[in-house]
């Protein structure tokens, strides 16, 4: 009898263990996948049906009933970033966010660096089951996890990021031929790191295998942890061409980079908790996606420093002197620029050097400062470029044109037709742009809206007649269609087209992907704009001097939020003309230094007389009442309309009370609004009340009437 139950509970320990090789959760979703290519290559289209979760194939792009089409995208880059750990950048992408059982967010990374291949991963081995060794799954959430990598070309997991990897059910779709003991049907496994899935692939990536955002080309495969469906092999994705493969011959040779288990690539996916993006510095806030700035400001909301604020929302200032070398990092300088003995860059005869921004632009504004130290020669040209663009002669939206006493700045004219060698002068009568009415060294400022191509610049420092201090601001210009919301730019190029040498320092460049900050500009009178700003604009530094338009001077700027009321000296053209304002600040964040946002636009505004409403205030309709109608009038921008108020008391077709006439002429030059009012005192019932208000004309402006029914 003892041996009956020792070979029972031996049995029982032998079932036990086996039931524990495999760690999965069967499900009752069916999600087979045939061997395809999702970018419809071969007759075959993918879609999803969101309402099931089904991933469907279809031989048209008009299929019914399977879903919405997926076409092609490529990566997100509003999702993608960077964080750099002990040397190495690491490069990932938020494919998603979930929100876990304790109310904390949860992002799904999938990284957008290939970390090796050659595992020991064989097709015997094809499902994704973490408790498995010599699984895929069990290599990346044991060797992997702790440190370990693939044998050629491998890169270790950042260990900055491992803290935060959380445990998550991964849905693995069915397969038909599923090995033994694992069901037909989808399954789950829980672990902290997993590779894609094909239907993750579909609906979050579109198709391709994309490293550091963009498609490579190189012909090798991917690991996926979804199954081929109709095989015994794990999916493996192509990146030359974006297609989903079955792969399944292992060899180890690593020359042979093409269908087979050991030269697949490793590229993992895993889930963070929310507070990576909370506690990690080491992510790079400048060069991160939209969308990833929203999470981070989102989880950061009162803890970001001023600098962090700014970095969030795509706004960085780089600056640059003569105190180290031109770094080939930092700078594109075939021209081999050098800085001089005094600590200068010097740009010498026909040489141009471009300092690298962190990121390619378009749109927003840009801010470009230097100091000019010694003469410019016959031509220093301050401007931008994209990459590819080798040539910096005549691709400049400012330059600075010297010789024979002359200092002049300017634009290219060329800009209107997008080839030539045209100038065209950057000043006007009130505002000269001769640079040789100022001392060496003077300051340099252009700032561009590469939305519009609206720019303008000024030039500072001491006058060369006196040695007063002196600020010169060129007129507004447009330098369309080279400058535009369409044109993409890397860098900032500074050349010297003369013969002499052009030599510069402290330059400082500040970029603000915003655009115009404009809202409106309106005219209330005939020497007073309003300008309303963007909501996120804060005008409470700017003074007169700061505001600059054509052939004119600001005597007074009033400052209400995003608002800004401007005085001139002289009326003001009515058919437009370029606004500059300086000195305005990011009302959205707080504690920041910025002063960039001020660009030029051009405005022009409509003759508006004014706005006027009346009412009549508690109308009461018994005898000895006394009942008050009030105007409201906003001034327009002309100046003394002559408007009169009345206010009547009807009973039936009788009147019977009428108040004295309110005579009053619109004040001009204001802001609020102006109220006027009139009264009456009724001796008798009335039914009805009637307030007129019209103009000198008997034109009317404004009407009101009050029933007693």
């Amino acid at each position: 009898m003892k041996k009956f139950i020792a070979l029972v509970l031996a049995l029982v320990m032998v079932f036990s263990v086996t039931v524990n090789v495999f760690a999965f959760t069967a499900l009752d979703t069916t999600t087979a996948m045939e061997t395809i290519r999702i970018d419809g290559q071969g007759g075959k289209y993918f879609y999803y049906d969101s309402t099931t979760g089904k991933v469907s194939v279809g031989a048209t792009t008009t299929e019914t009933g399977l879903g919405d089409l997926i076409m092609p995208e490529k990566v997100n880059a509003d999702y993608a970033f960077t964080a750099t750990t002990s040397g190495t950048t690491y490069h990932y992408q938020v494919l998603d966010e979930v929100v876990a059982s304790d109310g904390k967010k949860q992002y799904y990374i999938y990284c957008n660096d290939l970390y090796g291949y050659g595992i020991g991963i064989t097709p015997d081995n094809n499902v994704f089951d973490p408790s498995v060794e010599n699984n895929i799954a069990y290599w990346l959430n044991n060797a992997f996890y702790n440190g370990g990598t693939a044998t050629t070309d491998g890169v270790a997991l950042d260990t900055n990021i491992k803290p935060y990897i959380v445990d998550h059910e991964w849905l693995v779709e069915a397969n038909e031929k599923a090995p033994t003991g694992y069901p037909q049907t989808d399954y789950s496994v829980n672990c902290k790191i997993a590779l894609l899935s094909i239907s993750e692939y579909a609906k979050k990536i579109g198709w391709g295998a994309y490293v550091n955002g963009s498609l490579t080309s190189s012909g090798f495969h991917m690991f996926l942890r979804s199954p081929v469906g109709n095989s015994t092999n794990l999916r493996t994705l192509y990146s030359s061409n974006g297609c989903t493969a079955n792969i399944a011959v292992y060899n180890s040779d690593p020359t042979k980079f093409t269908a087979n288990y050991g030269a697949a690539r490793i590229r993992p996916a895993f889930y963070v908790s929310e507070d990576y993006f909370k506690n990690n510095t080491n992510i790079d806030l400048l060069t991160a996606g939209s969308a990833v700035k929203a999470i981070i400001s989102e989880l950061n909301q009162g803890t970001a420093s001023a600098d962090e604020q700014l970095l969030l929302k795509g706004i960085y200032t780089i600056t640059e002197d003569g105190s180290n070398a031109i770094s080939s990092s930092d700078w594109t300088n075939s021209a081999n620029v050098a800085i001089d003995e005094n600590g200068y860059i010097n740009l010498t005869k026909s040489k141009w050097a471009a300092r690298n921004l962190p990121t390619n632009v378009k749109g927003g504004t840009i801010t470009i400062e230097a100091e000019v130290k010694e003469a410019v020669g016959n031509g220093l040209h301050i401007g931008l470029m994209y990459d590819g663009d080798a040539s910096p002669s005549f691709k400049y939206p400012f330059y600075m044109l010297g010789g024979d006493g002359v200092g002049r700045a300017g634009y290219y004219s060329e800009a209107a037709s997008g080839k030539g060698t045209g100038f065209k002068r950057l000043e006007n009568t009130s505002y000269d742009l001769w640079y040789n009415h100022f001392n060496q060294p003077f300051n340099v400022k252009v700032t561009v809206n590469l939305d519009t191509g609206n720019c303008y610049v000024s030039i500072s420092g001491k006058a060369a007649s006196d040695g007063s201090d002196l600020v010169r601001y060129s007129d507004g210009t447009t330098v369309l269609p080279y400058i535009s919301g369409e044109k993409t730019f890397s860098k900032v190029a500074f050349y010297n087209s003369s013969a002499s040498d052009s030599k510069i320092d402290n330059i400082k460049i500040t970029y603000d992907p915003n655009g115009n900050a404009y809202e409106s500009i309106k005219a209330l009178d005939d020497k007073t704009l309003v300008v309303t700003f963007k909501d996120y604009v804060n005008t409470a530094n700017v003074t007169a001097a700061d505001v600059l338009v054509s052939n004119n001077n600001a005597v007074s700027a009033v400052s209400n939020d995003n608002k800004l009321t401007v005085k001139f000296e002289k009326n003001l053209s009515q058919n437009g003309g370029y606004m500059v304002v300086n000195n305005l600040k990011r009302a959205d964040a707080e504690g920041a230094s910025y002063c960039v946002i001020g660009n030029g636009t051009a405005f022009d505004y409509e003759i508006v007389e004014y706005a006027a409403d009346v009412t009549i205030n508690n109308p009461a309709f018994t005898s000895g009442s006394t009942v008050t109608a009030t105007a409201s009038v906003i001034p327009g921008n002309t100046s003394g309309k002559a408007l009169e108020l009345i206010l009547a008391a009807y009973n039936g077709n009788k009147i019977v009370g009428i108040s004295n006439v309110n005579r009053f002429n619109v004040v001009t030059g204001s802001t609020t609004a102006q109220t006027e009012s009139v009264t009456l005192t009724l001796d008798s019932y009335a039914d009805t009340f009637k307030a007129f208000l019209w103009d000198e004309n008997m034109i009317p402006a404004a009407f009101y009437s009050a029933s007693a029914q």
